[in-house]
């Protein structure tokens, strides 16, 4: 008889995941930022995509904070209104927005700059709040197609409450005025 174990291949994977997620948190001499580079690196590498985010709203507007983008069709500093991006309906339901095929799955937002303008076909967004409030997205997006749906979202999930526990651990790890000087602009 053979141990088949695809099962707990995939859960040692994720937790092998988890594991670096919390590395980075952890790690008392790395900058906010360049713990969210680390956290976007991971995303890209465990879902095999080169386009990861981190983004915030402000006065509507959405303005892409972290961004890496081979292409550099996105940078950080880039703004675009709320309104036209797959993320408002993360941050509109506060909850993780995983589409494998838009066009199928949420036509509705095909007639978006995201779809049209930029190409996105996919998406998998998850909100980051901050004290209650939402924040912005944590995103990733692939140049085809994803077709582990389920690990997509759980690893999202993953992320929200690691960026969420990035702020806290840099506010409760040092005093205000140092964690101030180490995180962005609403996280101050």
């Amino acid at each position: 008889m053979t141990n088949y174990k695809p099962h707990d291949e995939s859960q040692e994977r994720q937790a092998t995941v988890l594991r670096r997620i919390y590395r980075v948190i952890a790690d008392k001499n790395e900058t906010f930022e360049g713990k969210v580079e680390e956290l976007l690196k991971i995303g890209r590498e465990t879902l095999g995509t080169e386009y990861g985010a981190l983004s915030y709203v402000e006065d509507g507007d959405y303005v892409f904070e972290t961004v890496h983008d081979p292409s550099e069709e996105t940078t950080a500093g880039d703004v675009v209104p709320l309104e036209e991006t797959n993320c408002e309906r993360a941050i509109d339901t506060k909850q993780t927005l995983v589409l494998a095929d838009i066009e199928t799955e949420a036509p509705e937002l095909t007639s978006r700059a995201g779809f049209t303008d930029m190409g996105v076909q996919c998406y998998i967004g998850t909100p980051v709040v901050v004290d209650e409030d939402v924040y912005g997205t944590f995103f990733l997006r692939p140049n085809g197609s994803w077709k582990e749906v389920h690990r997509l979202g759980n690893y999202a999930g993953r992320h929200n409450g690691a960026v969420d526990q990035l702020r806290t651990g840099t506010r409760t790890a040092g005093n205000q005025a140092h964690a101030a000087t180490k995180s962005p602009r609403r996280f101050r």
